[in-house]
């Protein structure tokens, strides 16, 4: 939901700078540029067309800068002189594109084609919780409470809307109880960690691009959100708080964005 109002934002804008560039550079209305703008897969074919998309061209010596942004069948056509231009393309959802270090020359009396590829943005999310509330008895590995089950069911739903495609848990009785009704409401697997760097690279290795919950405890949610390259500062926990999501997102190999959220019933 934050991506399409993030998108319709860049599209309004984007549609008011094609307007002033239209109002104050005359251009023929014979030559120019047009195609359409397509996702590119992983398998490398050509796949849905996208709406939305801003796309740059600013000519070889920089005097003259247009923009254009497709319409909803991913289409656009733009004006130009002729001459050598270089064109960038920019979508919210999708990585840049660049034509540098090469151009798209205007020749001619007719509009050329040049259509854009962009490849989805591949987005790692790990939402990061501590196991549920837990008994005090046995010392060494107690179950939940009934208050602690009753948390373990409500992560279902924050789980379902998310599109959560793997659990990981720790050898521990409290934290398969707490990541079990979610995995079998699910049908997904359940993996046990027990070393940090391990854990990353599982999750990047094998849901790069996808979403996964990772149950911790209260001593290993700040060192886990550090390995995954966040900021471990912004999931703390104390020994009395069991409602923490940290929503930790990876872009690439760029740093972790972290995000600490609450769910289920406020902790006692």
């Amino acid at each position: 939901m934050r991506n399409f109002f993030r998108c319709s934002a860049i599209f309004a804008i984007s549609l008011m700078m094609c307007l002033a560039f239209l109002s104050t550079d005359t251009i023929a209305a014979t030559t120019g540029y047009q195609g359409i703008a397509y996702e590119r897969t992983p398998s490398g074919s050509i796949g849905q067309k996208i709406p939305g998309v801003i796309i740059t061209f600013v000519s070889e010596n920089g005097q003259v800068r247009r923009t254009v942004v497709t319409d909803n069948n991913g289409a656009y056509r733009i004006d130009l002189t002729s001459g050598r231009y270089r064109v960038k393309a920019q979508h919210c959802d999708y990585d840049d594109y660049s034509s540098a270090p090469g151009f798209f020359v205007v020749s001619g009396t007719t509009y050329q084609t040049g259509n854009i590829f962009l490849k989805k943005k591949l987005i790692t999310t790990i939402l990061l919780i501590r196991h549920a509330e837990k008994a005090t008895t046995p010392p060494n590995d107690p179950p939940l409470t009934p208050a602690g089950q009753v948390r373990a069911n409500e992560l279902i739903h924050v789980a379902v809307k998310a599109g959560v495609k793997a659990v990981f848990r720790t050898s521990l009785l409290r934290s398969l109880q707490t990541v079990q009704p979610l995995a079998t409401h699910l049908n997904i697997p359940i993996t046990i960690y027990s070393d940090y760097a391990g854990l990353k690279n599982k999750v990047l290795s094998n849901y790069a691009g996808g979403v996964v919950l990772v149950a911790g405890h209260a001593d290993t949610l700040q060192t886990i959100t550090t390995a995954f390259g966040g900021d471990g500062s912004k999931c703390t926990v104390t020994g009395n708080e069991f409602d923490n999501l940290c929503v930790i997102t990876i872009y690439k190999a760029e740093k972790a964005n972290v995000i600490n959220l609450q769910y289920g019933a406020p902790s006692q």
